[in-house]
């Protein structure tokens, strides 16, 4: 499913107000069904090795993880390291799906700080890494 098929009202530009660099939206896409997403259950475990951490997350649930954003942290709480390259970001996992993930950042961004990786989606609470 693609996520303009999720919506109950369609998008619409105005192309009568477009210019050559921008084109305003009439009518926004209505997304609020998505809230009615049941709570995803997705296992994270990161490995990190100078600057590169490989996360691994499996969808351990029987619904959708919608959007999954990943962020790596200076520490437990702390703040995200930045800038960081991640292979892939904001994706979805279905129901008993395995994917691996890698960011690459400055070490020295992490200060004296170990990294941790923090996972949350639209339908899930924020997980952390082991």
């Amino acid at each position: 499913m693609c996520i303009r098929d999720s919506s109950t009202t369609a998008e619409t530009l105005d192309w009568d107000k477009s210019t050559w660099y921008y084109t305003p939206t009439r009518t926004f896409a209505d997304f609020t069904a998505l809230n009615q997403l049941p709570p995803a259950n997705v296992e994270i475990s990161s490995v990190t090795r100078q600057g590169a951490t490989t996360v691994t997350l499996r969808n351990a649930g029987h619904t959708l993880a919608f959007g999954v954003h990943l962020a790596v942290k200076k520490g437990t709480g702390g703040e995200e390291v930045l800038p960081v390259l991640w292979e892939d970001n904001y994706f979805s996992l279905l129901p008993g799906e395995t994917r691996r993930v890698s960011a690459t950042y400055s070490a020295r961004d992490l200060g004296r700080a170990a990294p941790v990786v923090e996972a949350d989606a639209w339908n899930m609470k924020t997980r952390i890494s082991k």
